[in-house]
């Protein structure tokens, strides 16, 4: 929602802007425009326009991997390589113990989540999916899937800390140090500040199309899924946006 909202005031304003309407030129970064509000002395205003046209912001912005907070992306990746290709049935399970910052035990400690967005900022929760099932399909996000006993039952399972590193590097990194304590007494433990998908260590665009494609069959036919990427692929050359947003209507 929030990547779509500002490529929409994107498209808008540069509507807007080849039609003759001007704005404020302080807009950006004179007194009281969008820098000072939102960072105040920190705003640093040569970044605009540093190898204008040839370094785009947008090439360094993070993807997730997993459909769920930021914060959640490290302990989930690390979980789902500890257990290895298959899922883990939550009897084999003995513990989980999971090191965040401070701001993340706090905001995503929520061991019962009641419906979608609480499931999405639960760490708990992503924790026991990325354990016994597919953290990265949507279908795990839903109401069914939530209340599904077993994993329930997990999530209860989950010890969340504050862990000093992790704490120490936040907010920079969305880093998490994991331990996973199996029925059988074995324990497996890995710790990371950068999940992938971050600038750190980026998604490939083989990676980026496949969540695409994977999302969006969800709605639209494998011909049209193509269509979009290529319609994407070639966008600085079509005649109108309307070429592509209209693929993207229902």
């Amino acid at each position: 929602m929030h990547a779509g909202r500002a490529a929409e005031a994107g498209v808008r304003m540069s509507q807007l802007a080849a039609r003759g309407f001007t704005a404020p030129p302080t807009a950006l970064d004179g007194r009281f425009g969008l820098l000072e509000v939102i960072s105040g002395k920190s705003a640093r205003p040569e970044l605009l326009s540093l190898d204008l046209g040839n370094r785009w912001a947008v090439e360094h912005v993070y993807v997730k991997v997993y459909p769920c907070c930021a914060w959640i992306q490290s302990a989930v990746q690390q979980l789902v390589a500890l257990r290895g290709p298959q899922p883990l049935k939550p009897q084999e399970i003995k513990k989980v113990r999971i090191g965040v910052s401070a701001y993340a035990a706090e905001q995503n400690g929520n061991v019962a989540p009641p419906d979608t967005m609480g499931a999405q900022f639960s760490i708990p929760y992503c924790a026991a999916l990325a354990l016994t099932a597919d953290p990265g399909d949507p279908a795990m996000f839903t109401p069914e899937a939530i209340n599904e006993p077993s994993r329930r039952e997990l999530a209860q399972r989950v010890e969340l800390v504050v862990d000093p590193e992790m704490e120490a590097a936040y907010p920079k990194h969305y880093g998490a140090r994991v331990e996973l304590e199996l029925a059988n007494g074995e324990r497996r433990v890995s710790a990371g500040l950068d999940p992938h998908g971050m600038p750190a260590d980026p998604c490939t665009e083989a990676e980026q199309l496949d969540k695409f494609t994977r999302l969006a069959s969800h709605v639209k036919s494998s011909v049209t899924v193509a269509e979009i990427i290529r319609k994407v692929r070639i966008s600085e050359r079509l005649s109108s946006i309307h070429e592509l947003t209209g693929l993207l209507r229902n």
